[in-house]
């Protein structure tokens, strides 16, 4: 699964690829303004995960999913190595 910036990111590139090299340079300056905003999205993410876990219990139990905290949720949600 991708984040929405991630997917954005991706369509940006793809477009990138198809336009002429004169053009390149505008893609390139979207793309890097959408790379800026990755690490305030995954901290959203993060603390929706976190605002959602009460007491070592949250909703996902029901559904047989837990996460140890919202690091390895946003890793093996979004499968982020980082």
């Amino acid at each position: 699964m991708k984040t929405a910036m991630q997917e954005l990111i991706n369509e940006l590139k793809d477009i990138q690829n198809k336009v002429p090299d004169s053009d390149m340079w505008v893609y390139d300056q979207y793309i890097q303004m959408a790379e800026a905003k990755l690490e305030k999205e995954k901290e959203q993410i993060m603390n929706d995960y976190r605002n959602g876990h009460i007491d070592g219990y949250t909703f996902a139990n029901n559904l047989g999913t837990e996460f140890g905290n919202e690091e390895q949720y946003y890793k093996q949600t979004y499968n982020q190595n980082k």
